[in-house]
């Protein structure tokens, strides 16, 4: 039974990896795949991510509500990786088919996310003492495939032919779908679960048509008009979970993890939006022994990598401090160790700040910018694998998957703020002729200022849930 178990695990973490794997190898490529490929102009090429990004974060919401309320957990991982699938294939067969197929696996990654963390919980046990050890050890090879997944993809689509990269893909989901197979011992649709299981089947193709109307014109929607909209699906699902949960203090220690959820990927998501560009413009990236290579500049993009290297790394140290601390009967309750991933984040935006002070001509040494993301990392893990940990063990078994996908829809909605929140250091139309170490104080200012944002969220969503006594060890 034990090693029954153990293996079902492994085969779970296997999944999640994989779908990891073959979103964020996706994501990687999508604006060189439009830009180069299908030569759309760069403008558009953004919209199109934007959209497709923020698609990615709402489709869990109705996958997770077919998979409690019609479909069981495994059977709708099966159904979005069989998604995936078609539409990795369709992309590799014709890329003009780029709609149909993003929006197949949009939907096949939405059916899949809010399905697999729950079954995960599950498998580990919703009482077990060591959860935050265990998501965080499982956060940590999910980043691992996220890095090969991006490599992978960016690789063999840019230096070879974009084919090779569906081809992966389709590979991937091809992987998934054989350990789901060989997962089950009995058949995937018994007879007596037929009309309720088509009923959910019918309802994820009309899911996906639906996608794929709104990713056609979705990224020519005015921001105004979509953040109401955002605004109005978070409210919605709130009011939704208040008829699901008859336990209001688990529904409010809930919205509070979003709140802590929000806020931190709002300050975290500068490390794709302004921070790109801080290291374009002010980082040093000349290295001498690069020059041997022919090479005359360190890749902005490199950075880019440094993020699930740390993470495999820290996660797996992190992994073993809270292993450690339980061993020792010391508990940090959640909401405490949510307020240090603000915190830690917080702390790299110092860094980046204080940088300042030791740049030449207006240019700082990369290890300052690696230092900063290493902290984002660390504040990330504070955050991200225990927030799923304390989700699946708080959400009523059958509405799992309906609270993931909410999780996942709020992580959505603080990445499209968070690019709202870089304008705030982009240049204006006029300002383009700006020295760069103009520039650099510019970002330095931008930087403080986000640190002491972070510092008093921190202190103020500490002491309130410590004031309101809902921490949950």
């Amino acid at each position: 039974m034990f090693l029954c178990k153990h293996r079902t695990t492994i085969a779970i973490s296997l999944i999640i990896g994989l779908d990891r794997f073959i979103f964020n190898g996706f994501r990687a490529m999508i604006v060189l795949f439009l830009v180069k490929s299908l030569l759309y102009p760069d403008a558009k090429a953004f919209s199109i991510y934007g959209t497709l990004m923020m698609l990615a974060f709402l489709t869990p919401i109705v996958g997770g509500w077919i998979s409690d309320r019609y479909l069981d957990k495994k059977f709708s991982i099966f159904i979005g990786f069989l998604w995936s699938l078609v539409g990795s294939l369709l992309l590799y067969l014709d890329k003009t088919n780029f709609f149909i197929g993003s929006s197949l696996i949009l939907v096949g990654t939405g059916m899949v996310r809010p399905s697999a963390f729950p079954l995960f919980s599950d498998l580990i046990g919703r009482d077990s003492s060591n959860r935050d050890t265990k998501f965080t050890f499982l956060y940590a090879f999910m980043n691992l495939s996220t890095f090969l997944g991006t490599l992978v993809c960016a690789v063999l689509g840019e230096c070879i032919a974009w084919e090779f990269t569906f081809l992966a893909m389709i590979v991937a989901n091809c992987a998934a779908l054989v350990v789901l197979i060989c997962l089950e011992n009995k058949p995937i649709i018994s007879v007596k679960e037929f009309s309720q299981k088509m009923l959910g089947l019918c309802l994820a193709v009309a899911f996906t048509v639906l996608v794929f109307l709104f990713f056609r014109s979705g990224f020519n929607i005015p921001g105004s008009i979509l953040t109401v909209v955002l605004l109005s699906v978070l409210v919605f699902c709130f009011i939704r979970l208040s008829t699901l949960q008859t336990d209001y203090k688990k529904l409010e220690m809930f919205g509070f993890t979003i709140i802590f959820t929000i806020l931190f990927f709002i300050c975290y998501e500068q490390s794709g939006n302004s921070m790109v560009l801080f290291a374009d413009n002010n980082v040093d990236r000349n290295f001498g022994f690069l020059a041997k290579l022919g090479i005359n500049f360190l890749p902005t993009t490199f950075f880019q990598l440094v993020d699930p290297i740390f993470n495999l790394i820290l996660g797996s140290i992190i992994a073993m401090i809270w292993s450690y601390l339980e061993r020792k009967n010391i508990t940090i309750k959640i909401f405490s160790k949510m307020s240090l991933g603000i915190l830690f984040v917080g702390i790299g935006f110092l860094i980046l700040a204080l940088s300042s002070f030791f740049s030449h001509e207006g240019l700082v040494s990369p290890l300052f910018l690696i230092m900063g993301l290493m902290f984002f990392v660390i504040g990330e893990l504070c955050i991200v694998p225990v927030g799923l940990s304390f989700i699946t063990k708080i959400a009523p078994q059958e509405n799992a998957s309906f609270y993931i996908g909410v999780w996942y829809f709020s992580i959505g909605i603080a990445q499209y703020l968070a690019g709202h929140v870089a304008t705030l250091v982009a240049f204006n139309e006029n300002e383009t002729s700006l020295d760069v170490t103009q520039n650099l104080v510019r970002y330095t200012h931008f930087f403080n200022e986000l640190f002491l944002i972070c510092l008093g969220v921190t202190a103020t969503l500490y002491l309130t849930s410590r004031i309101r006594r809902i921490n949950l060890g």
